[in-house]
């Protein structure tokens, strides 16, 4: 069973006839130098996850083609679950042109479509962090992940995550968050109040917060990658 970010494949008279998912592909450089004694390898680079599903589509010609196009609009650079894995949501993308298997015979047609993307954590994790130093754990991730953080408490705060730092003023009564490209403040734009190099990122095991002064209050939320 597949659900989409609105409905499910069965919605469409369709079901998932079978199912693969690879692990995350990675690649380390590795040089292995004349005068050196054993090789330097480098840190892992982590690729897509591929993943093949065959869907069986049933009921007229027009039906099949008409349910055909919807599914793929809701495959194709969206989320999409299964019914058995819980806990997870897969990002896909779909790799070139669906195979058809069968064509309209006895009124069922079957596709399999090649998809590349990445797993997260579907229920997002939010930290309340207070004090000057913290140490968030994301212990399931594979690789830094995008994670977002809503800063209150007073006019100015400095944020530390790891090598990252966040310098954020004119806070005053309402809460700034920082994540997924945006900068805001109530509904507006809060960008030239806030000071920093690349948006917020966790990394698999100890992340370390450090904020400035300790009475502000920071929310860290993020998802995380999975292999």
């Amino acid at each position: 069973m597949i659900f989409f970010e609105s409905g499910e494949l069965k919605d469409y008279k369709a079901r998932l006839l079978d199912r693969e998912i690879s692990i995350v592909n990675s690649e380390r450089s590795n040089i292995w130098a004349d005068n050196f004694l054993k090789p330097v390898i480098g840190s892992p680079k982590f690729k897509w996850k591929k993943i093949k599903l065959t869907i069986e589509y049933s009921g007229s010609v027009q039906e099949i083609e008409n349910n055909k196009a919807i599914i793929h609009s809701k495959i194709d650079n969206h989320f999409i679950r299964f019914k058995d894995i819980s806990g997870v949501r897969y990002f896909v993308l779909v790799d070139g042109s669906p195979s058809i298997s069968n064509n309209y015979h006895d009124m069922f047609q079957s596709l399999t479509y090649n998809l590349m993307g990445y797993a997260e954590k579907e229920v997002e994790t939010a930290v309340n962090l207070t004090g000057s130093n913290s140490i968030v754990m994301a212990d399931e991730m594979i690789l830094e992940s995008p994670a977002i953080i809503e800063v209150s408490g007073n006019n100015s705060v400095v944020v530390e995550i790891n090598d990252d730092k966040f310098e954020v003023s004119g806070i005053g009564s309402m809460s700034v968050f920082i994540g997924e490209g945006k900068v805001t403040k109530g509904n507006a734009n809060h960008w030239d109040s806030v000071d920093f190099k690349r948006f917020p990122k966790v990394k698999a095991g100890e992340n370390v917060v450090k904020i400035t002064p300790s009475t502000a209050k920071v929310k860290l939320k993020f998802r995380g990658l999975l292999r």
